[in-house]
């Protein structure tokens, strides 16, 4: 009709079963919706690249390059480094993006993980797909492009088995799951290549190329000294015969305030003097007071006896916020293991952990003599006697602790009154007390400095302690207004002097 739509992705799917000889035959589908009205089949699915990436994306990929690679080539510690130092940090700044973009294997794993062929039939009968939302929200989280494949994936399943009519049965409903998530199949791998293929590494190479060759040939200039100006709304810099005019770009590095580096625009305020619109940091500062600096990662668990093994991952429930999700162990002894997350306290209410657990697909009812609910869980590996608590199923009663009778390997009762088989079945899983909740055996030293101005990154340099290793220069961790942390462990019986000294920011002079 002379009008032609550009379409993010299209499925080709046949009429008939297995029969595409005609264009006749064909049917493009752009409406997930749809596709529980025909056949089962392997569906062709194409997105287009140009329409995801070529414009928006695309360009925002390449800004993020050059941003990292030009800023890590500017802040670099050049005053020894030769093109090579320089362009090996601007590299590195940029290898994330490689990693973050590649998102065929993330993309393969959620599949094999948790949305292969049992997982979608499950869904299509009234399964949850909560496990299989949390695990496409990290793959969309994880990914540089924000990798939306996976939820769309689901939304597409639910609302291919929305459309069908109430009559219809579970293996009608199974087969509209099983077309929408094959369409999720790229044939060409198209968005697969652009994202891991070579021409978008080498577009990463070459800007980091290029950002350390600029970085490197420009001669630097000291900075002598910082002041305030505008009432501390920016810094004026000190330089002698800086030969700036207002409007220049420049590239500050090595400053001890991380602030101050990176890329400014400058304003010149005499031959020796410019500014930059950067809030100004207070010279240094007087110390109240050092203690230990718990609010870091690891953080120590102690569940006794608890037969983790180093790599193994478990799911904390019912403790802080912070604390619940799921995390790789690290044993330190047969009663205590680590997760790497902060330590925020020790709440009165520690929660449990697990890592045995499982989806239930159905419930049904025993009836006869010892009546009860058989729960059909593939695959479950549970033994008569093993304790499990049900979470998240549709019937509020079912959500509670049970000791279970093993059936076979797929199924287990519970002695509860059975009270229907809802859509939401949730899960089951093995908790395991958590007894206490620790710091790291080792922290940092906190200093206590009141409204001390500085970020994470900046350079201190103490002085006037009444211990004799904390007059040296740091880089500091800021964990509020009022505190920061240095990287020597606190030491208990010695860490906080009589004598608590004063800091000042830590030298640096390269623009």
């Amino acid at each position: 009709m002379g009008r032609a739509s550009l379409l993010k992705q299209v499925a080709i799917l046949a009429r008939k079963s297995n029969l595409q000889k005609t264009e006749s035959d064909m049917a493009l589908v752009t409406d997930e919706r749809l596709y529980g009205s025909f056949p089962p089949q392997a569906a062709t699915r194409i997105s287009s690249v140009v329409f995801d990436f070529g414009d928006a994306k695309a360009t925002a990929a390449v800004d993020e390059i050059v941003s990292r690679a030009a800023t890590a080539a500017a802040t670099a510690e050049t005053s020894t480094s030769t093109v090579t130092t320089i362009r090996t940090a601007a590299q590195s700044a940029a290898n994330p993006v490689i990693g973050q973009a590649d998102v065929a294997q993330a993309f393969s794993n959620f599949l094999r993980d948790h949305l292969d062929v049992a997982k979608v039939r499950a869904i299509a009968i009234g399964g949850s797909s909560s496990a299989a939302t949390t695990a496409a929200t990290d793959l969309q989280n994880s990914s540089f492009f924000r990798d939306t494949r996976g939820l769309e994936m689901i939304s597409a399943i639910n609302a291919a088995v929305s459309a069908l009519p109430l009559t219809a049965t579970n293996p009608q409903k199974e087969k509209a799951a099983l077309n929408a998530a094959a369409a999720f199949a790229e044939t060409d791998r198209g968005y697969d290549r652009f994202l891991a293929g070579e021409l978008f590494g080498d577009a990463i190479a070459a800007a980091a190329e290029k950002a350390a060759t600029v970085a490197d040939g420009i001669a630097p200039k000291a900075i002598t000294a910082f002041a305030s100006h505008d009432g501390g709304a920016a810094v004026a810099m000190t330089s002698s015969t800086h030969g700036l005019a207002s409007g220049t770009e420049i590239a500050i590095h090595g400053a001890a305030i991380q602030s101050y580096n990176g890329l400014h625009t400058v304003l010149r305020l005499n031959d020796s003097t410019f500014r930059i619109a950067k809030p100004f940091v207070a010279p240094g500062g007087t110390i109240t007071g050092y203690s230990p600096s718990n609010g870091v990662a690891p953080l120590r668990v102690t569940s006794t006896a608890h037969g983790l093994a180093s790599g193994d991952r478990i799911t904390v429930r019912d403790s802080l916020p912070a604390y619940n999700g799921s995390h790789l162990v690290t044993v330190l002894d047969a009663n205590t293991f680590s997760i790497d997350t902060p330590y925020i306290s020790d709440p009165p209410a520690r929660g449990n952990w697990s890592e045995r657990a499982g989806e239930i697909t159905s419930y049904e009812g025993t009836g006869g003599v010892s009546a009860g609910i058989k729960i059909v869980s593939p695959g479950h590996g549970l033994d008569n006697g093993e304790v499990i608590v049900i979470r998240n199923a549709g019937i509020a009663s079912y959500n509670r602790e049970q000791t279970i009778t093993r059936i076979d390997a797929d199924s287990f009762s519970i002695p509860l009154a059975f009270g229907g088989n809802p859509a939401a079945k949730g899960s089951w899983d093995i908790p395991v007390a958590i007894s206490a909740l620790q710091p790291p055996a080792v922290v940092p030293t906190l200093v206590a400095s009141n409204a001390h101005g500085l970020v994470t990154g900046d350079r201190v340099k103490i002085s006037g302690s009444g211990r004799p290793d904390y007059n040296v220069e740091f880089i500091v961790t800021v964990t509020g207004p009022n505190a920061y942390s240095i990287p020597i462990p606190f030491d208990i019986a010695f860490g906080n002097p009589a004598v608590k000294g004063s800091w000042q920011p830590g030298q640096g002079n390269r623009t």
